[in-house]
Protein backbone atom coordinates (compact mmCIF):
# COMPACT_ATOMS: atom_id res chain seq x y z
CA UNK A 1 0.00 0.00 0.00
CA UNK A 2 1.55 3.30 -1.03
CA UNK A 3 1.56 6.25 1.39
CA UNK A 4 -1.13 8.86 0.86
CA UNK A 5 -0.11 12.20 -0.63
CA UNK A 6 -0.49 14.28 2.53
CA UNK A 7 -2.70 17.35 2.48
CA UNK A 8 -3.71 19.85 5.15
CA UNK A 9 -6.56 17.48 5.93
CA UNK A 10 -4.35 14.52 6.83
CA UNK A 11 -1.71 16.65 8.56
CA UNK A 12 -4.36 18.12 10.86
CA UNK A 13 -4.45 14.99 12.98
CA UNK A 14 -0.96 15.60 14.36
CA UNK A 15 0.01 18.17 17.00
CA UNK A 16 1.26 21.45 15.54
CA UNK A 17 4.63 20.88 17.21
CA UNK A 18 5.19 17.51 15.60
CA UNK A 19 8.12 17.64 13.20
CA UNK A 20 7.71 14.31 11.48
CA UNK A 21 8.59 13.17 7.99
CA UNK A 22 5.64 12.31 5.70
CA UNK A 23 6.07 8.57 6.28
CA UNK A 24 6.12 9.10 10.06
CA UNK A 25 2.98 11.21 9.80
CA UNK A 26 1.33 8.48 7.77
CA UNK A 27 2.35 5.80 10.28
CA UNK A 28 1.10 7.87 13.23
CA UNK A 29 -2.29 8.33 11.58
CA UNK A 30 -2.65 4.63 10.78
CA UNK A 31 -1.66 3.75 14.35
CA UNK A 32 -4.47 5.91 15.71
CA UNK A 33 -6.98 4.35 13.32
CA UNK A 34 -5.76 0.87 14.20
CA UNK A 35 -5.97 1.53 17.94
CA UNK A 36 -9.58 2.71 17.65
CA UNK A 37 -10.60 -0.31 15.58
CA UNK A 38 -8.83 -2.72 17.93
CA UNK A 39 -10.65 -1.16 20.87
CA UNK A 40 -13.95 -1.90 19.11
CA UNK A 41 -12.89 -5.53 18.55
CA UNK A 42 -11.94 -5.90 22.22
CA UNK A 43 -15.00 -4.16 23.68
CA UNK A 44 -17.49 -6.00 21.47
CA UNK A 45 -15.71 -9.38 21.12
CA UNK A 46 -16.08 -9.37 17.34
CA UNK A 47 -15.18 -12.60 15.54
CA UNK A 48 -14.22 -10.71 12.40
CA UNK A 49 -13.91 -7.00 11.57
CA UNK A 50 -12.65 -5.24 8.44
CA UNK A 51 -11.92 -1.54 7.98
CA UNK A 52 -11.05 0.33 4.78
CA UNK A 53 -10.28 4.06 4.92
CA UNK A 54 -9.55 6.06 1.79
CA UNK A 55 -8.98 9.71 0.85
CA UNK A 56 -9.69 10.55 -2.76
CA UNK A 57 -8.78 7.56 -4.91
CA UNK A 58 -6.08 6.34 -2.50
CA UNK A 59 -6.52 3.71 0.20
CA UNK A 60 -5.15 5.07 3.44
CA UNK A 61 -5.71 1.92 5.48
CA UNK A 62 -7.06 -1.59 4.86
CA UNK A 63 -7.02 -3.94 7.80
CA UNK A 64 -8.86 -6.96 9.16
CA UNK A 65 -9.09 -8.72 12.51
CA UNK A 66 -10.21 -12.29 13.17
CA UNK A 67 -12.22 -14.44 10.79
CA UNK A 68 -15.54 -14.36 8.98
CA UNK A 69 -18.11 -17.18 9.24
CA UNK A 70 -16.80 -20.19 7.37
CA UNK A 71 -13.24 -19.60 8.55
CA UNK A 72 -11.94 -17.09 5.98
CA UNK A 73 -9.55 -14.46 7.32
CA UNK A 74 -11.22 -11.07 7.74
CA UNK A 75 -9.37 -9.06 5.11
CA UNK A 76 -10.26 -6.05 2.98
CA UNK A 77 -10.73 -8.24 -0.10
CA UNK A 78 -12.68 -10.99 1.72
CA UNK A 79 -16.37 -11.15 0.79
CA UNK A 80 -18.86 -10.99 3.65
CA UNK A 81 -22.62 -11.54 3.48
CA UNK A 82 -24.06 -8.10 2.74
CA UNK A 83 -27.80 -8.42 2.03
CA UNK A 84 -28.53 -4.82 3.19
CA UNK A 85 -26.46 -3.47 0.28
CA UNK A 86 -28.78 -4.95 -2.35
CA UNK A 87 -31.28 -2.13 -1.80
CA UNK A 88 -28.88 0.81 -2.45
CA UNK A 89 -27.46 -1.11 -5.42
CA UNK A 90 -31.03 -1.58 -6.73
CA UNK A 91 -31.58 2.16 -6.34
CA UNK A 92 -28.40 2.87 -8.30
CA UNK A 93 -29.52 0.44 -11.02
CA UNK A 94 -32.88 2.23 -11.20
CA UNK A 95 -31.20 5.62 -11.52
CA UNK A 96 -28.98 4.31 -14.30
CA UNK A 97 -32.21 3.45 -16.15
CA UNK A 98 -33.49 6.96 -15.43
CA UNK A 99 -30.27 8.29 -16.97
CA UNK A 100 -31.00 6.17 -20.05
CA UNK A 101 -34.53 7.56 -20.32
CA UNK A 102 -36.14 4.19 -19.57
CA UNK A 103 -37.63 5.13 -16.18
CA UNK A 104 -39.41 8.37 -15.29
CA UNK A 105 -39.12 9.33 -11.60
CA UNK A 106 -42.54 11.00 -11.67
CA UNK A 107 -44.32 8.14 -13.42
CA UNK A 108 -46.70 5.93 -11.41
CA UNK A 109 -45.29 2.54 -10.44
CA UNK A 110 -48.17 0.95 -12.36
CA UNK A 111 -46.51 2.10 -15.59
CA UNK A 112 -43.78 -0.49 -15.00
CA UNK A 113 -45.54 -3.08 -12.82
CA UNK A 114 -48.83 -3.99 -14.46
CA UNK A 115 -51.88 -3.73 -12.22
CA UNK A 116 -50.11 -1.98 -9.36
CA UNK A 117 -52.57 0.89 -9.06
CA UNK A 118 -54.88 2.18 -6.34
CA UNK A 119 -58.04 4.18 -6.91
CA UNK A 120 -57.81 7.81 -5.84
CA UNK A 121 -54.05 7.95 -5.33
CA UNK A 122 -50.85 7.74 -7.35
CA UNK A 123 -47.64 6.20 -6.03
CA UNK A 124 -44.70 7.26 -8.18
CA UNK A 125 -41.21 5.88 -8.68
CA UNK A 126 -39.94 8.86 -6.67
CA UNK A 127 -42.15 7.84 -3.75
CA UNK A 128 -40.77 4.29 -3.54
CA UNK A 129 -37.18 5.48 -4.00
CA UNK A 130 -37.59 7.99 -1.15
CA UNK A 131 -39.66 5.67 1.12
CA UNK A 132 -42.57 8.11 1.10
CA UNK A 133 -45.02 5.88 -0.77
CA UNK A 134 -47.40 5.32 2.15
CA UNK A 135 -47.39 1.58 1.40
CA UNK A 136 -47.29 -0.77 4.37
CA UNK A 137 -44.23 -2.99 4.81
CA UNK A 138 -45.10 -6.40 3.43
CA UNK A 139 -43.35 -8.26 6.26
CA UNK A 140 -45.70 -6.59 8.78
CA UNK A 141 -48.65 -8.12 7.00
CA UNK A 142 -46.72 -11.30 6.28
CA UNK A 143 -46.91 -12.25 9.96
CA UNK A 144 -50.64 -12.71 9.66
CA UNK A 145 -50.53 -14.12 6.13
CA UNK A 146 -48.15 -17.04 6.30
CA UNK A 147 -49.60 -18.61 3.17
CA UNK A 148 -48.29 -15.82 0.89
CA UNK A 149 -45.47 -16.83 -1.42
CA UNK A 150 -42.09 -15.16 -1.05
CA UNK A 151 -41.38 -14.72 -4.77
CA UNK A 152 -41.48 -11.27 -6.35
CA UNK A 153 -44.85 -11.74 -8.06
CA UNK A 154 -46.56 -12.93 -4.86
CA UNK A 155 -45.13 -10.12 -2.75
CA UNK A 156 -46.04 -7.43 -5.29
CA UNK A 157 -49.55 -8.92 -5.29
CA UNK A 158 -49.64 -8.64 -1.50
CA UNK A 159 -48.57 -4.98 -1.73
CA UNK A 160 -51.44 -4.38 -4.16
CA UNK A 161 -53.89 -6.07 -1.80
CA UNK A 162 -52.74 -4.17 1.30
CA UNK A 163 -53.16 -0.80 -0.36
CA UNK A 164 -51.93 2.65 0.62
CA UNK A 165 -51.77 3.37 4.35
CA UNK A 166 -51.10 7.13 4.07
CA UNK A 167 -51.11 9.60 1.22
CA UNK A 168 -47.95 9.36 -0.93
CA UNK A 169 -45.46 12.04 0.11
CA UNK A 170 -47.13 12.62 3.48
CA UNK A 171 -44.88 10.42 5.64
CA UNK A 172 -41.43 8.89 5.58
CA UNK A 173 -41.42 5.23 6.62
CA UNK A 174 -38.46 3.05 5.72
CA UNK A 175 -40.05 -0.10 4.36
CA UNK A 176 -38.97 -3.24 2.54
CA UNK A 177 -42.05 -2.77 0.34
CA UNK A 178 -40.40 0.24 -1.29
CA UNK A 179 -37.15 -1.68 -1.78
CA UNK A 180 -39.17 -4.56 -3.28
CA UNK A 181 -40.88 -2.31 -5.81
CA UNK A 182 -37.65 -0.53 -6.83
CA UNK A 183 -35.96 -3.87 -7.59
CA UNK A 184 -39.07 -5.22 -9.33
CA UNK A 185 -39.22 -2.13 -11.56
CA UNK A 186 -35.53 -2.59 -12.46
CA UNK A 187 -36.16 -6.20 -13.46
CA UNK A 188 -39.27 -5.29 -15.47
CA UNK A 189 -37.59 -2.46 -17.37
CA UNK A 190 -34.21 -4.15 -17.90
CA UNK A 191 -35.92 -7.48 -18.67
CA UNK A 192 -33.18 -9.24 -16.69
CA UNK A 193 -32.88 -10.59 -13.15
CA UNK A 194 -31.73 -7.98 -10.67
CA UNK A 195 -28.56 -9.97 -9.98
CA UNK A 196 -27.51 -9.69 -13.64
CA UNK A 197 -28.24 -5.95 -13.77
CA UNK A 198 -26.21 -5.28 -10.62
CA UNK A 199 -23.35 -7.53 -11.74
CA UNK A 200 -22.94 -6.08 -15.24
CA UNK A 201 -24.05 -2.50 -14.69
CA UNK A 202 -22.39 -1.76 -11.34
CA UNK A 203 -19.97 -4.35 -9.98
CA UNK A 204 -18.16 -5.12 -13.23
CA UNK A 205 -17.87 -1.43 -14.17
CA UNK A 206 -16.46 -0.60 -10.74
CA UNK A 207 -13.97 -3.47 -10.78
CA UNK A 208 -15.64 -5.02 -7.74
CA UNK A 209 -14.38 -8.51 -8.53
CA UNK A 210 -14.97 -10.22 -5.19
CA UNK A 211 -18.58 -9.04 -4.80
CA UNK A 212 -21.81 -10.38 -6.20
CA UNK A 213 -24.52 -12.98 -5.82
CA UNK A 214 -23.27 -16.44 -4.79
CA UNK A 215 -19.61 -15.52 -5.26
CA UNK A 216 -16.92 -18.11 -4.67
CA UNK A 217 -15.37 -17.92 -1.21
CA UNK A 218 -18.32 -16.15 0.43
CA UNK A 219 -19.26 -17.24 3.95
CA UNK A 220 -22.14 -19.70 4.25
CA UNK A 221 -25.61 -18.19 4.60
CA UNK A 222 -27.16 -18.39 8.04
CA UNK A 223 -30.48 -20.17 8.30
CA UNK A 224 -32.98 -18.11 10.26
CA UNK A 225 -35.52 -20.15 12.17
CA UNK A 226 -39.19 -19.26 12.54
CA UNK A 227 -39.93 -17.57 15.83
CA UNK A 228 -42.69 -16.07 17.94
CA UNK A 229 -43.03 -12.32 18.46
CA UNK A 230 -45.34 -10.34 20.72
CA UNK A 231 -47.43 -7.80 18.79
CA UNK A 232 -50.10 -5.78 20.61
CA UNK A 233 -50.13 -8.30 23.43
CA UNK A 234 -50.55 -11.35 21.18
CA UNK A 235 -47.93 -13.95 20.33
CA UNK A 236 -47.66 -14.06 16.54
CA UNK A 237 -45.84 -16.72 14.55
CA UNK A 238 -43.14 -15.03 12.48
CA UNK A 239 -41.73 -16.77 9.44
CA UNK A 240 -38.03 -16.37 8.54
CA UNK A 241 -37.18 -13.33 6.44
CA UNK A 242 -37.97 -13.58 2.74
CA UNK A 243 -35.36 -12.67 0.12
CA UNK A 244 -37.29 -12.35 -3.16
CA UNK A 245 -34.22 -11.29 -5.16
CA UNK A 246 -31.76 -13.69 -3.55
CA UNK A 247 -30.36 -10.97 -1.28
CA UNK A 248 -29.23 -13.60 1.21
CA UNK A 249 -26.80 -14.81 -1.46
CA UNK A 250 -25.19 -11.41 -1.97
CA UNK A 251 -21.69 -10.79 -0.64
CA UNK A 252 -19.30 -7.86 -0.88
CA UNK A 253 -15.83 -6.97 0.27
CA UNK A 254 -14.93 -3.72 2.00
CA UNK A 255 -12.38 -2.96 -0.71
CA UNK A 256 -15.04 -3.39 -3.40
CA UNK A 257 -17.32 -0.91 -1.66
CA UNK A 258 -14.47 1.61 -1.84
CA UNK A 259 -14.16 0.84 -5.56
CA UNK A 260 -17.90 1.41 -6.08
CA UNK A 261 -17.62 4.81 -4.38
CA UNK A 262 -14.65 5.60 -6.61
CA UNK A 263 -16.73 4.65 -9.65
CA UNK A 264 -19.54 6.94 -8.53
CA UNK A 265 -17.33 9.98 -8.00
CA UNK A 266 -15.59 9.30 -11.31
CA UNK A 267 -19.07 9.30 -12.92
CA UNK A 268 -18.52 5.89 -14.51
CA UNK A 269 -21.58 4.43 -12.75
CA UNK A 270 -23.99 7.37 -13.03
CA UNK A 271 -24.14 10.90 -14.37
CA UNK A 272 -24.10 14.17 -12.46
CA UNK A 273 -27.89 14.49 -12.24
CA UNK A 274 -28.31 11.04 -10.74
CA UNK A 275 -25.40 11.50 -8.32
CA UNK A 276 -27.09 14.68 -7.12
CA UNK A 277 -30.42 12.85 -6.86
CA UNK A 278 -28.87 10.15 -4.66
CA UNK A 279 -27.43 12.52 -2.07
CA UNK A 280 -30.04 15.31 -2.08
CA UNK A 281 -32.22 15.11 1.07
CA UNK A 282 -35.82 14.57 0.02
CA UNK A 283 -38.85 16.47 1.32
CA UNK A 284 -42.40 15.56 2.27
CA UNK A 285 -45.42 17.27 0.72
CA UNK A 286 -45.44 19.83 3.55
CA UNK A 287 -41.80 20.76 2.93
CA UNK A 288 -40.32 18.79 5.82
CA UNK A 289 -36.75 17.81 4.94
CA UNK A 290 -35.80 14.18 5.43
CA UNK A 291 -32.44 12.76 6.41
CA UNK A 292 -32.70 10.49 3.39
CA UNK A 293 -31.84 10.74 -0.29
CA UNK A 294 -32.26 7.82 -2.69
CA UNK A 295 -30.88 4.64 -1.09
CA UNK A 296 -28.69 6.56 1.37
CA UNK A 297 -28.99 8.54 4.58
CA UNK A 298 -27.76 12.13 4.56
CA UNK A 299 -26.41 13.78 7.71
CA UNK A 300 -23.43 15.68 9.04
CA UNK A 301 -20.27 15.17 11.03
CA UNK A 302 -19.45 18.57 12.44
CA UNK A 303 -19.82 20.92 9.49
CA UNK A 304 -19.26 18.22 6.87
CA UNK A 305 -21.96 16.48 4.86
CA UNK A 306 -22.05 12.72 5.43
CA UNK A 307 -23.59 10.18 3.05
CA UNK A 308 -24.08 6.75 4.58
CA UNK A 309 -25.68 3.40 3.87
CA UNK A 310 -25.59 -0.15 5.20
CA UNK A 311 -27.47 -2.27 7.70
CA UNK A 312 -27.64 -5.66 9.42
CA UNK A 313 -28.82 -9.04 8.17
CA UNK A 314 -27.76 -12.67 7.96
CA UNK A 315 -25.38 -12.39 10.93
CA UNK A 316 -23.40 -9.40 9.63
CA UNK A 317 -23.39 -5.60 9.81
CA UNK A 318 -22.10 -3.29 7.08
CA UNK A 319 -21.61 0.48 7.29
CA UNK A 320 -20.35 2.74 4.51
CA UNK A 321 -19.74 6.50 4.77
CA UNK A 322 -18.54 9.14 2.33
CA UNK A 323 -17.72 12.77 3.12
CA UNK A 324 -17.63 14.62 -0.24
CA UNK A 325 -15.92 17.80 0.98
CA UNK A 326 -13.05 15.80 2.49
CA UNK A 327 -13.14 13.08 -0.21
CA UNK A 328 -13.08 10.63 2.69
CA UNK A 329 -14.49 7.10 2.49
CA UNK A 330 -14.79 4.74 5.45
CA UNK A 331 -16.10 1.17 5.13
CA UNK A 332 -16.60 -1.05 8.16
CA UNK A 333 -17.86 -4.66 7.99
CA UNK A 334 -18.25 -7.10 10.88
CA UNK A 335 -19.48 -10.64 11.46
CA UNK A 336 -22.02 -9.52 14.06
CA UNK A 337 -25.65 -8.55 13.44
CA UNK A 338 -25.91 -6.15 16.39
CA UNK A 339 -22.66 -4.22 15.94
CA UNK A 340 -22.66 -0.44 16.65
CA UNK A 341 -20.59 0.30 13.55
CA UNK A 342 -21.77 3.87 12.99
CA UNK A 343 -20.02 5.03 16.17
CA UNK A 344 -16.80 3.31 15.08
CA UNK A 345 -16.98 4.76 11.58
CA UNK A 346 -17.54 8.29 12.81
CA UNK A 347 -14.63 8.03 15.24
CA UNK A 348 -12.36 6.79 12.43
CA UNK A 349 -13.55 9.70 10.28
CA UNK A 350 -12.86 12.16 13.10
CA UNK A 351 -9.32 10.81 13.45
CA UNK A 352 -8.56 11.34 9.75
CA UNK A 353 -10.07 14.83 9.77
CA UNK A 354 -8.39 15.91 12.99
CA UNK A 355 -11.60 16.24 15.01
CA UNK A 356 -11.70 15.41 18.73
CA UNK A 357 -13.41 12.18 19.68
CA UNK A 358 -16.68 12.70 21.58
CA UNK A 359 -16.67 12.41 25.34
CA UNK A 360 -19.59 10.18 26.31
CA UNK A 361 -20.73 9.59 29.87
CA UNK A 362 -22.91 6.78 31.16
CA UNK A 363 -24.29 8.27 34.36
CA UNK A 364 -26.59 6.39 36.69
CA UNK A 365 -30.25 7.20 36.06
CA UNK A 366 -32.57 6.86 39.04
CA UNK A 367 -35.70 4.90 37.98
CA UNK A 368 -37.90 7.47 39.76
CA UNK A 369 -36.34 10.25 37.66
CA UNK A 370 -36.79 8.18 34.49
CA UNK A 371 -40.57 8.28 34.96
CA UNK A 372 -40.61 11.85 33.66
CA UNK A 373 -39.37 10.71 30.24
CA UNK A 374 -41.40 7.54 29.63
CA UNK A 375 -44.17 7.59 27.04
CA UNK A 376 -44.86 8.19 23.37
CA UNK A 377 -43.81 11.25 21.39
CA UNK A 378 -45.13 12.13 17.95
CA UNK A 379 -43.82 14.16 15.00
CA UNK A 380 -45.75 13.90 11.76
CA UNK A 381 -46.30 10.20 11.09
CA UNK A 382 -43.40 9.06 13.28
CA UNK A 383 -43.82 7.81 16.86
CA UNK A 384 -40.94 7.63 19.35
CA UNK A 385 -41.75 5.29 22.24
CA UNK A 386 -39.56 5.74 25.34
CA UNK A 387 -39.33 2.84 27.79
CA UNK A 388 -37.08 1.86 30.70
CA UNK A 389 -35.08 -1.37 30.35
CA UNK A 390 -34.25 -3.82 33.12
CA UNK A 391 -30.69 -2.41 33.07
CA UNK A 392 -31.99 1.06 34.11
CA UNK A 393 -31.25 2.57 30.67
CA UNK A 394 -33.89 4.32 28.59
CA UNK A 395 -34.72 2.88 25.21
CA UNK A 396 -36.30 4.65 22.25
CA UNK A 397 -38.18 2.56 19.72
CA UNK A 398 -38.87 4.00 16.26
CA UNK A 399 -40.64 1.89 13.69
CA UNK A 400 -38.17 2.41 10.83
CA UNK A 401 -34.88 1.79 12.68
CA UNK A 402 -33.24 -0.30 15.44
CA UNK A 403 -34.06 0.40 19.08
CA UNK A 404 -31.83 3.08 20.61
CA UNK A 405 -30.31 2.33 24.04
CA UNK A 406 -29.61 5.68 25.68
CA UNK A 407 -26.70 6.77 27.87
CA UNK A 408 -27.56 9.39 30.49
CA UNK A 409 -25.49 12.58 30.18
CA UNK A 410 -27.06 14.49 33.06
CA UNK A 411 -30.26 16.45 33.75
CA UNK A 412 -32.55 15.76 30.74
CA UNK A 413 -29.94 14.79 28.13
CA UNK A 414 -29.03 11.42 26.62
CA UNK A 415 -27.04 10.07 23.67
CA UNK A 416 -27.49 6.85 21.73
CA UNK A 417 -25.11 4.09 22.80
CA UNK A 418 -24.65 3.01 19.19
CA UNK A 419 -23.87 6.52 17.98
CA UNK A 420 -22.97 9.43 20.27
CA UNK A 421 -23.89 11.85 17.47
CA UNK A 422 -27.57 11.01 18.00
CA UNK A 423 -28.70 13.12 20.96
CA UNK A 424 -32.01 13.03 22.82
CA UNK A 425 -33.02 16.01 24.99
CA UNK A 426 -36.29 16.00 26.95
CA UNK A 427 -38.06 19.26 27.77
CA UNK A 428 -39.73 19.23 31.20
CA UNK A 429 -41.68 22.31 32.20
CA UNK A 430 -41.19 23.56 35.76
CA UNK A 431 -44.77 22.84 36.82
CA UNK A 432 -44.96 19.41 35.19
CA UNK A 433 -43.76 15.97 36.23
CA UNK A 434 -43.64 14.62 32.68
CA UNK A 435 -41.59 15.75 29.69
CA UNK A 436 -43.73 17.58 27.14
CA UNK A 437 -41.32 17.35 24.22
CA UNK A 438 -38.47 15.20 22.92
CA UNK A 439 -35.81 16.93 20.79
CA UNK A 440 -33.65 14.62 18.67
CA UNK A 441 -30.46 15.84 17.04
CA UNK A 442 -29.41 13.18 14.55
CA UNK A 443 -26.16 14.11 12.82
CA UNK A 444 -27.12 17.77 12.70
CA UNK A 445 -30.78 17.22 11.74
CA UNK A 446 -33.10 18.46 14.49
CA UNK A 447 -36.53 16.91 15.14
CA UNK A 448 -39.01 17.99 17.79
CA UNK A 449 -41.53 15.38 18.89
CA UNK A 450 -44.48 16.25 21.15
CA UNK A 451 -45.71 13.92 23.91
CA UNK A 452 -48.65 11.87 22.68
CA UNK A 453 -51.52 12.21 25.19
Amino acid sequence: MKPLAFTALSLAVLPASAALAPQEEFDALVQRLTARAERAVSENAYDGLVVVVGVGDDVLMERGWGRFPGGALAEAASPLRAAPLVEPLSVLAALQLVDEGKIDLEAPVGKYLEGLEWEGTEVTVHHVLSHTSGLIGWSDAFRAKGDVGTDVKSLVGLVKELGVQSAPGECFAYSETNALLVAAIVEAVAQKPLAEVVQSGILAKAGAESSGFDVEGAPPAQEEAARSQEIDGDQIHVEPAAFPFGEDGFSASALDLFRIRRGLTARTLAGDAMIDAIKEPKRLNDGTQLGYGYGVSVGRLGSLEAITTGGSADGTTVHFAYYPEAELTVVVMVADQQAPLMALERDLSRIVMGMPLPGVQDLELDPSDAEAFLGRYQVGCTTYEVTLGSDAHLRVNVADRPVYRLLFQGRHSFVAQRDADVRFDFEVEDDRTKASRLVIDEHGRRTEAVRFQ
